[in-house]
């Protein structure tokens, strides 16, 4: 076939095949000879059985025989390595007042702990069916109940309280140290999280209050405080419910110094904040005077002040949000004082009718002449 002038002048590399071709193969009028045609299929052929021994024996196998293949040596690859990884257990500091560190191997046996999880689960044909028509329900009492026993979790409710002043409002110090996870649950399913928004109405029965004890014969005392909303004593906080001198997570058993009283944030004063307290005391603690329960000016109480006191300290927090709603004012109706309303004093406004406009334009007129 006949080539570009290039190749007839010094070209010496063909530009179909890219074969190196001399001035003898072409003939007077640039088309290729016999020769020439003879030289290309004999180097093509050769770089074919050349490709042939390199190439892989699996590549000439069926597609369906490569899948078989490679599935088969990614079980037996995840076999041996389930034989060589540690079953993941919980550090014992984790109770006994010290966060472990995550760092290092720990962490990443955390994440091959959670990467079997969802292996499993997808290996799960009912709950893929059940995802898959919208019918699958997820408990998230479990899903609490284990984020909560995760070492993340603690740091992430202190980060949380500093964020939210609980630290500065109620212990009196900046910086929060957890030890202990709580769980903490109303009547009707609410539970108490980070700063979970909770009615009033839904939190009127005394919650649940569980943990896991560094061992049964340490003594706790619980708490349920809040900052906002002291109307006697700015400086101190209402005490909704304490019990004293709890052995191990026996909260029945312990000295109930506060009856359970229901949030009662007042009308107009946005939202509250209500922490639930587990301190570890290291002496049993007595003297401590019952508090009436229809007497709301009794109950101001310093945490901060207690712990001082009674060299208690600080293992397990959580806290809530609430806002007024109609039921505050049934709890006050059971108290020894009326329920206090509060709202924003708006600036009065003065209008002028239309002669007073009038006059007072024409004084500007007369200043401003007379300037």
């Amino acid at each position: 076939r006949p080539t570009l002038g290039l190749v007839r002048l010094n070209t010496t590399r063909c530009l179909s095949c890219s074969a190196r071709l001399s001035k003898s193969n072409f003939d007077e009028k640039g088309f290729m000879g016999d020769d020439a045609l003879a030289v290309r299929e004999a180097r093509k052929k050769k770089k074919d059985e050349a490709a042939n021994k390199k190439m892989d024996p699996e590549l000439l196998l069926s597609r369906k025989e490569r899948l078989a293949k490679k599935s088969a040596a990614v079980i037996s690859k995840e076999k041996l390595e389930n034989e060589k990884r540690p079953t993941y257990t919980y550090k014992k500091e984790l109770l006994e007042g010290y966060l472990p560190d995550t760092a290092g191997a720990e962490r990443r046996t955390l994440l091959r702990r959670d990467k079997d999880i969802f292996k499993l689960k997808r290996q799960d044909k009912t709950m893929e069916v059940a995802h898959r028509r919208h019918y699958l329900e997820i408990p998230l009492s479990v899903v609490h109940s284990n984020y909560m026993k995760e070492p993340e979790a603690l740091a992430e409710v202190a980060l949380t309280a500093i964020h939210y002043n609980i630290a500065k409002d109620v212990f009196r110090q900046e910086g929060l140290l957890l030890t202990t996870p709580l769980c903490i649950r109303y009547p009707n399913g609410d539970f108490v999280q980070r700063g979970n928004l909770v009615e009033p109405a839904k939190a009127q029965g005394q919650p649940s209050f569980s943990y896991t004890p560094a061992n049964d014969d340490t003594l706790y005392t619980a708490i349920m405080t809040t900052p906002d909303g002291n109307i006697f004593s700015y400086r101190e906080e209402v005490l909704h419910w304490m019990s004293c001198n709890i052995p191990g997570n026996k909260i029945a058993k312990g000295d109930e110094i506060c009856a359970y009283m229901p949030p009662i944030p007042c009308e107009g004063t946005g939202y509250h904040r209500y922490a639930f307290v587990l301190l570890r005391q290291e002496a049993r603690i007595e003297g401590l005077e019952v508090l009436p329960r229809r007497d709301l000016e009794k109950r101001s109480f310093s945490t901060a002040a207690f712990i001082k006191e009674h060299g208690a300290g600080i293992r397990g927090l959580a806290f809530h949000q609430a806002i007024w709603d109609e039921s505050v004012g049934d709890v006050f109706g059971e108290l020894a004082c009326g329920e206090p309303t509060y709202a924003l004093e708006q600036p009065k406004r003065f209008f002028l009718d239309p002669e007073q406009s009038q006059a007072v334009f024409k004084r500007r007129a007369y200043l401003r002449h007379k300037t």
